[in-house]
């Protein structure tokens, strides 16, 4: 494996020997160190679902659940009420476990893994602490330049958004094999994420979040964040177009 520079990345980061903190809605991700030892797929399905302690390896990425030590809060600050009511649902285990938010956190972290191994050809290394925190984030800007970047950053929020849209077009789409608390769980649970993404770039690219995606993808240049924003937005569209049809 060549030399990897000590830079770092919100999310899914590439490997090198710091230990670095960053958070996505309200979960802090810690780039540590990964005991070598596995779980099986019940207990992934048991970290997915409700936050429960597991390491796991696949498609070259490792990746750990834990519990997080320090507990202070996230802050999607920047967008008034909105903001308020988001930090208070970001801050909840119980939120979380409703609207399968560890899954929806997995997704977008491993979107940043995928790419990160398509366009550089690196492994990441995720540690998710489910305790909500605010975030400590180090990073070399100078690696902020150029389109994979871009890629890079927006693989994250368009992959959850991919799995969020999906699952509100099947919450209604089979509304009529599913029991109705059934349905509305799955489809209320997606409709929050897919907000929750757009709030997300909302905040960062505003500056609120300097650690978010977007934040950084502004920095790139206006032309990215405005064609990362049609590709976001439009793919929140799409889905609730197709979930629509279905109604």
């Amino acid at each position: 494996m060549p030399e990897m520079k000590p830079v770092s990345y919100v999310g899914a980061i590439r490997l090198d020997n710091l230990g670095i903190d960053a958070m996505h809605s309200g979960l802090k991700l810690n780039i540590l160190s990964i005991p070598q030892k596995t779980d099986g797929l019940i207990t992934f399905v048991k970290s997915v679902l409700f936050g429960s302690d597991g390491n796991y390896h696949a498609f070259g990425i490792d990746i750990q659940y834990k519990q997080n030590e320090l507990g202070s809060n996230s802050d999607l600050g920047g967008a008034g009420c909105i903001s308020v009511i988001a930090n208070r649902c970001f801050n909840s285990h119980v939120f979380h476990v409703v609207t399968q938010g560890y899954l929806h956190t997995f997704i977008h972290e491993v979107g940043h893994a995928l790419a990160g191994k398509v366009l550089y050809g690196e492994n990441s290394r995720i540690i998710i602490c489910t305790s909500p925190i605010h975030p400590v984030n180090r990073r070399d800007e100078s690696r902020f330049k150029n389109w994979k970047e871009t890629i890079y950053c927006l693989s994250g929020p368009l992959a959850n958004m991919c799995f969020s849209t999906c699952k509100l077009v099947a919450a209604v789409a089979f509304r009529s094999y599913l029991s109705l608390p059934v349905a509305c769980i799955f489809g209320a649970g997606a409709v929050f994420w897919i907000s929750g993404e757009l709030l997300y770039a909302y905040v960062s690219a505003a500056g609120n979040l300097p650690e978010g995606d977007f934040y950084k993808i502004a920095r790139i240049g206006n032309v990215h964040l405005a064609l990362s924003t049609v590709v976001l937005v439009g793919q929140a569209a799409l889905g609730v177009f197709c979930a629509v049809q279905f109604l």
